[in-house]
């Protein structure tokens, strides 16, 4: 079984100068201003916990009227907007509501543009093996305390109502690695296991197609959690190559990985801080 996230790598520490966030975004607006003068410019977006608040169902999610507004006045400004997210892009697109951005789903494993659902062929001989783990763990795991959410193209296991989290944490991974071994890819996020196929695609690496295929000369990058790290990481070394300029914004809170702020310019405390911020971008790009 491959395990995911490891600490940041020597060369993003590099590139980073070996720091961690250089503190409260709202105290470096003037960064953001100075970026968006810059055109083309893109805005990539993770989605729970960072524009839709973290609920005890995720079926329950949604985005506010405020950050959709926001996010779409964006949309008709910037050079990009696109969510990056571990939902499906369909289910993403349904709780953002907004039918023309761009939505990276699955951790990087598939794209939702312009109406047309793209699922990378790397991960299509992994699918029925996925499919047959899911419904083995449903069957060793018949408590309503743990929630299964099939994306498709892989699945994600929420413990957040558990008695015990920690347990049921250790229970599960013992239970994939029992199962499925090395044919799959963990992802720990806040008190959920999502299972991949075992591909070297993430949310880095749609990010740096994106940045490439849009041409962009800047991004601003916003998440909140374990797999935002390979966004941050992707957004920095292209910063390292030269002639592109990444903002990398964490959402801390309680939960948040340590390594999500290291490898951050700036950080928010919360979602409706990114409301905010987004509600702000489009002010200053009238």
């Amino acid at each position: 079984m491959l395990y995911c996230r490891s600490r940041p790598s020597d060369r993003v520490r590099k590139a980073r100068g070996g720091e961690i966030a250089r503190g409260y975004l709202g105290d470096h607006l003037d960064e953001v201003t100075s970026l968006l003068n810059g055109p083309p410019v893109g805005l990539l977006l993770d989605l729970d916990g960072t524009i839709s608040e973290m609920v005890p169902d995720p079926a329950g999610s949604s985005v506010s009227q405020a950050a959709r507004s926001a996010v779409e006045g964006l949309w008709l400004k910037l050079a990009l907007v696109a969510i990056v997210t571990g939902r499906a892009a369909l289910q993403a697109r349904d709780i953002v509501g907004l039918q023309d951005l761009t939505y990276v789903g699955n951790h990087g494993l598939e794209r939702l543009e312009k109406g047309l659902l793209v699922v990378a062929e790397e991960a299509g001989p992994f699918l029925p093996m996925l499919k047959g783990l899911l419904e083995r763990l449903k069957e060793r795991f018949p408590s309503g305390d743990l929630l299964f959410e099939d994306k498709g193209g892989s699945f994600a296991v929420h413990y957040r109502l558990t008695d015990d989290p920690d347990k049921s944490q250790r229970d599960l991974l013992d239970a994939v690695q029992e199962m499925a071994g090395d044919q799959v890819k963990v992802v720990l996020g806040k008190t959920v296991i999502n299972v991949l196929p075992p591909v070297e695609l993430d949310k880095g690496t749609a990010a740096v197609s994106l940045v490439k295929e849009h041409r962009l000369s800047g991004a601003i990058l916003i998440g909140d959690d374990v797999t935002d790290i390979d966004l941050f990481q992707a957004g920095n070394r292209l910063s390292g190559l030269g002639g592109f300029t990444s903002l990398c914004i964490a959402v801390v809170g309680e939960g948040s990985p340590s390594e999500l702020e290291e490898e951050a310019d700036f950080t928010l405390e919360s979602v409706g801080e990114v409301e905010d911020f987004l509600t702000w971008m489009v002010r200053q790009t009238d």
